[in-house]
């Protein structure tokens, strides 16, 4: 009997989300993942620097040397400078190549996850939503020495559907007050959904660095001084727990690396064309995603009754639902929303 070379449907989303999931952190081909680049950039960005510095200085002692140059010695001196010029160009170049393809390899990973996620009217988004969460709890092992890992590399995920849908959430009850969202959602109300390939102000400049914001959030651990704290003295596989002095630490060291990682590592689109109009206000908007992306990050700890909730609420119930704890029974699923509520009245979050 013939067999089906078509795969499933079903087997077909697990594999493309298993790949979205491998793009952003993955096992097997670390350096590959975006947390991988990350790793080297927070290793190696200092040493990148440097290089480049070094050569920056040569060209400008062939520079000092020219303008003194003899007759004699001006042509030698002048192929001198090209050269030196060249090699801080081509340097220069290779650094911001590399930031550039981190910013297109995390932009693309957050566009396929919305096609993922969004719908053509709100019955089919939260449809689509619920399947990918849904798909997501079925795959998490319940037990198991991977049962850590698999957990750490489905959470982001898990955390932005959340996220998306409580920005929706909020919107529709009037319970957002930043204007830089209002104005962008106000925009695609006016408008209609653009085409997939067109700019789209609520999707591009809101949803968009949402995600990025959320799937880096804990970019930040993988830098060498957190991971250090992490990994201990003895450089365990298994997370170390921490006192609360030392928790305090290690949230600083992570978000002021996830920060750098986000503002250097990732940057800003880079534009290509000849219109400086153009130019100026790609690079107004592209400032304006960072910044929003960042302070999404910077409120998520004190929220209050912020835009700080649209990271703070996902990672609270992920963490109940994807725990990195060796074992946990899916019967406690249900006290979730009692964890949600508790600390709401603690106000660690806006009980809204």
């Amino acid at each position: 009997m013939p067999t089906n070379l078509n795969p499933s449907p079903e087997k077909s989303y697990v594999r493309t989300l298993r790949k979205l999931i491998g793009n952003l952190l993955s096992g097997s081909k670390f350096q590959q993942s975006l947390f991988g680049q990350a790793q080297q950039f927070f290793e190696l960005d200092v040493q990148w620097q440097q290089e480049i510095q070094a050569l920056q200085q040569q060209y400008e002692q062939s520079q000092t040397q020219l303008r003194t140059a003899t007759r004699k010695t001006e042509a030698a001196l002048t192929a001198e400078s090209q050269q030196k010029r060249q090699q801080l160009q081509l340097a220069e170049e290779k650094y911001d190549n590399r930031r550039q393809q981190r910013y297109n390899d995390l932009h693309l990973l957050c566009q396929n996850l919305l096609e993922l996620t969004e719908g053509s009217n709100r019955a089919e988004t939260i449809s689509r939503s619920s399947r990918l969460l849904g798909t997501l709890q079925l795959l998490a092992p319940s037990e198991g020495d991977q049962l850590s890992t698999v957990h750490l590399k489905y959470k982001p995920f898990y955390k932005a559907v959340l996220s998306l849908r409580l920005l929706d959430h909020l919107l529709e009850r009037q319970l957002i007050t930043n204007q830089y969202i209002l104005t962008k959602h106000k925009a695609r109300q006016q408008s209609g959904l653009g085409e997939s390939n067109s700019y789209e102000p609520f999707r591009d400049d809101v949803q968009i660095p949402l995600l990025m914001a959320i799937l880096l959030q804990d970019v930040g651990h993988y830098h060498p001084e957190a991971l250090k704290m992490l990994q201990g003295e003895q450089q365990s596989t298994k997370w170390r727990e921490f006192d609360a002095e030392e928790r305090s630490q290690f949230l600083a060291i992570s978000q002021q690396a996830t920060v750098k990682f986000i503002t250097e590592g990732i940057g800003i689109c880079r534009y290509r064309g000849n219109s400086r109009t153009e130019r100026d206000e790609l690079m107004l908007r592209e400032q304006d995603k960072q910044n929003f992306c960042i302070t999404l990050l910077r409120m998520a700890n004190t929220p209050g009754l912020g835009i700080g909730n649209l990271v703070r609420l996902p990672q609270v119930y992920a963490s109940a639902v994807l725990p990195s704890r060796a074992r946990f029974d899916y019967q406690a699923l249900p006290k979730v929303a009692l964890i949600l509520k508790n600390g709401a009245r603690a106000g660690h979050y806006d009980e809204r």
